[in-house]
């Protein structure tokens, strides 16, 4: 039981959009940004393709409770991704230290496009969407009640 409470402390940390992260100016920096625009997910090129399913998009509108419903989305992906990084890089780890660095060095490559660039589409993605909710929320606060 106590062990589950530290995974759950550790994992609304790592949801936690940092300071730095605010405004998704560090994922431009290394490539987030144009990593999503092909990358599958909710606002991508991809998405946009006509015989593209409409249910595979994250983002559906952009009503508070849309947004709300992508931040879920993109976290239960983030967390997959963020698993399956930990997983293939105990791979290449693993591989580097029998001496197969060919083998180390492709799942590398495999995990930077398969694991860490959408975790960072991700969480600029999910960043950008708790952004808008709260400037909502501080406009409709800053509104006089009729």
């Amino acid at each position: 039981m106590a062990s589950h409470a530290h995974a759950g402390k550790f994992w609304d940390g790592y949801f936690r959009i940092k300071p730095v992260e605010k405004h998704g100016q560090i994922y431009r920096k290394v490539g987030a940004h144009t990593f999503a625009k092909f990358y599958p997910n909710g606002g991508s090129f991809w998405a946009r393709l006509p015989w593209w399913p409409r249910n595979l998009k994250l983002v559906r509108g952009r009503t508070e409770e849309d947004l709300r419903n992508y931040v879920e989305q993109a976290k239960a992906l983030e967390g997959f991704h963020a698993k399956m990084l930990g997983g293939t890089l105990g791979s290449s780890v693993l591989l580097a230290g029998v001496g197969n660095y060919r083998g180390a060095a492709l799942y590398a490559a495999i995990n930077l496009f398969a694991n860490l660039y959408p975790m960072m589409s991700l969480r600029m993605g999910r960043g950008r969407a708790e952004h808008i909710v709260e400037r909502r929320r501080e406009r409709e606060q800053a509104s006089p009640s009729p």
